[in-house]
């Protein structure tokens, strides 16, 4: 009789896990703050700031820190980075709808 009681309790976990991944991948996009320290002599910076640009619309981005090792942030970076991005917005939204019929959630 134990047994089958273990068994009816590991099912019933098994079945809670089950419906909290499931409403785990139905939820909302990820919420980031992206700390960077762009502006800096190391270009690397620059490209993972347009990469991030790039995936913005699978992420819900609360903020962009400029935040360098030394020396002062650099927030005019940032926003020549976002500059360039918005710049290319329409050109990479048709891809996108011309890929996929959509383009997978919105574009900040």
């Amino acid at each position: 009789m134990e047994i089958s009681r273990l068994l009816i309790l590991i099912q019933f976990i098994w079945f809670s896990l089950s419906v909290v991944a499931s409403d785990m991948a139905q939820s909302e996009k990820p919420r980031i703050l992206i700390s960077t320290d762009i502006g800096g002599t190391d270009p690397d910076d620059n490209q993972s700031m347009i990469h991030l640009l790039m995936y913005a619309n699978e992420f819900d981005i609360e903020g962009l820190v400029s935040s360098p090792s030394f020396g002062e942030g650099s927030k005019n970076e940032i926003l020549k980075m976002i500059g360039l991005y918005e710049n290319d917005l329409p050109r990479l939204s048709s891809g996108l709808t011309a890929t996929y019929g959509s383009t997978r959630g919105t574009f900040p």
